[in-house]
């Protein structure tokens, strides 16, 4: 193996970076947790209703969602998105959380979204980190916050919202979407211009694409990492506050945003 490779991976493995920026990502997910949590408990007990048609995964071993799991399961993640916020066995209340999300998501079909599934990865991602280093209950418990945590478990959160952005960006390279009809459908009145597919729309579409490919490259360019905090901030909130349902784009703008101090982390040296 070239020295060079070697020396990279050396670095990726044994790397070192600030804690703080790891307890900002730990709150923000386990908010965008504990929201989705809050959604799950109002749409699981209507799925496991009696008489209410059932769409199980085909590969999924879990039986049909019963009424009593559909308001276990939320209330599980939500007391586990919490314990992680305040960073209460940090690790372990990450792997909570994403187990209760990944059962959920599991469970039937209808429960399938894409924040959700992203939000599960990055959880789970979480909880290969030492989250519970800095500002959290564990840190208190033991009387201190340490200099320096591992990096690569970080950089795996990082890899993965890069590579939403790129696909997303990548997957909206077609004609539908170039259009601006997709648009019209997910904008809510009055923000969606009339009639559907105008230059306007067009636009608004070609912006999307180029934003999200410029946030997949930017954020890990020191020199635009500051325009790329600004933009993918603002391009979140644009999508909050123009596009419905609301709720799918709250979580997965707080689960992006989330990630974003990573980028921002200050390396530390490395152990001999």
């Amino acid at each position: 193996m070239p020295t060079g490779v070697t020396a990279a991976l050396l670095r990726l493995v044994r790397g070192r970076l600030d804690p703080w920026p790891l307890a900002a990502a730990r709150i923000g997910l386990a908010a965008a947790a504990l929201l989705k949590s809050a959604d799950l408990a109002m749409v699981m007990p209507e799925i496991a209703a009696p008489g209410t048609l059932r769409l199980p995964h085909p590969w999924s071993p879990l039986p049909p969602l019963a009424p009593a799991a559909a308001w276990c399961l939320p209330a599980a993640a939500a007391l586990a998105a919490i314990a992680l916020a305040l960073g209460w066995h940090a690790r372990l209340a990450a792997a909570a959380l994403g187990a209760a999300l990944g059962t959920a998501l599991a469970a039937d079909r209808q429960l399938y979204s894409n924040h959700l599934l992203l939000l599960v990865v990055l959880v789970a991602m979480l909880a290969l980190t030492d989250c519970g280093a800095a500002r959290s209950l564990d840190a208190r418990r033991r009387g201190r916050t340490p200099d320096a945590v591992t990096a690569w478990p970080a950089r795996l959160l990082q890899t993965q919202l890069t590579a939403v952005y790129a696909f997303a960006a990548l997957s909206k390279l077609n004609a539908d979407f170039l259009s601006g009809a997709v648009l019209a459908v997910h904008l809510g009145p009055p923000a969606a211009p009339e009639p559907v597919g105008t230059d306007l729309l067009a636009a608004l579409a070609a912006a999307a694409v180029a934003t999200e490919a410029f946030l997949a490259v930017a954020l890990w360019l020191p020199r635009l990492r500051p325009a790329a905090f600004v933009v993918g901030a603002g391009f979140h909130l644009a999508i909050l506050v123009s596009m419905e349902p609301a709720l799918p784009f709250a979580v997965f703008g707080l689960a992006a945003l989330a990630v974003y101090p990573l980028y921002a982390a200050r390396a530390a040296a490395a152990p001999a």
